[in-house]
């Protein structure tokens, strides 16, 4: 049987009750339980606001840079192993993470840098409409008047939502 020094087993039962007490003990915080790691995310997040999209942009696009010129090696790259192993890329994902940055959402980098944000041309999430609300389409022909108090009504009441 090989025998760890006191270091080697720190080494390994400290990170591992760190991350026990981060991802499986549960606390209560405001009434509901959660997790450590969850409050810590909460409170990096509401430190950050709003700059943290914009943080995740630059990453993104970064990344992307980075990756796309990492292909030639260059000595600025390749003579630090940390940021070698992080940004070399195969062209494949050069590729792949190029277009995660051209098309990474509401903060587009050509937006952020022009400082002009296109207004997003799609709704993240549709709204809430009741099962009776969204039932009422007009196929062809017109509606019966029946119908047409119904579906008047259920839409009138989701909109009121």
């Amino acid at each position: 049987m090989k025998q760890y020094s006191a270091r080697q087993l720190a080494g390994f039962i400290v990170p591992s009750v760190v991350g026990i007490i981060l991802f499986m003990i549960p606390i209560q915080v405001d009434g509901t339980m959660t997790i450590t790691v969850k409050v810590i995310a909460d409170i990096i997040g509401s430190a950050l606001g709003d700059f943290l999209p914009l943080l995740c942009v630059i990453i993104v696009t970064l990344s992307a840079v980075l990756g796309v010129i990492s292909l030639g090696k260059p000595s600025f790259i390749t003579s630090y192993p940390i940021v070698d192993e992080t940004f070399s890329a195969t062209p494949i994902w050069a590729i792949i993470r190029v277009i995660g940055a051209v098309f990474e959402g509401e903060y587009e980098p050509a937006a952020i840098i022009l400082r002009a944000r296109r207004p997003s041309s799609r709704r993240r999430f549709p709204p809430f409409r009741s099962r009776s609300a969204s039932s009422c389409s007009r196929k062809s022909g017109s509606w019966s008047t029946s119908a047409r108090t119904t579906c008047s009504s259920a839409l009138s009441a989701s909109s009121a939502r």
